[in-house]
């Protein structure tokens, strides 16, 4: 559980992502890439699934939209999971998935 440090983000994220990996109880508040904004927390229930639940921002007029993709670790993903567009939109999100313990999740524009 906790975020990538953020040499070991740009290692693994694509250009222009940050990618937080957390697991049961992780809070991750004000996540920002060049465009886009987001805060999410990933919870569990019984240890037998995991959800991920929050927003994600559109930040600048760039053309591009901000966006999240999650990862979960029973091989269930989704990508996008949010987006949100034009600059001032806020689009919430919420992914519960069964049988995981972890949520990989990654903020980037597109």
């Amino acid at each position: 559980m906790g975020a990538a440090s953020p040499a070991m983000a740009a290692e693994m994220a694509p250009i222009g992502s940050i990618g937080v990996f957390g697991g049961c109880g992780a809070v991750f508040n004000n996540v920002t890439v060049d465009g886009g904004a987001a805060s999410w927390n990933i919870s569990c229930t019984f240890g037998t699934d995991a959800r991920i639940e929050g927003f994600v921002e559109d930040t600048d007029a760039d053309g591009k939209c901000a966006r999240i993709k999650a990862f979960a670790d029973n091989g269930q993903s989704r990508v996008p999971l949010a987006s949100a567009c034009p600059k001032g939109t806020r689009t919430n999100f919420d992914w519960t998935t069964d049988g995981a313990e972890n949520i990989d999740a990654y903020l980037y524009t597109s």
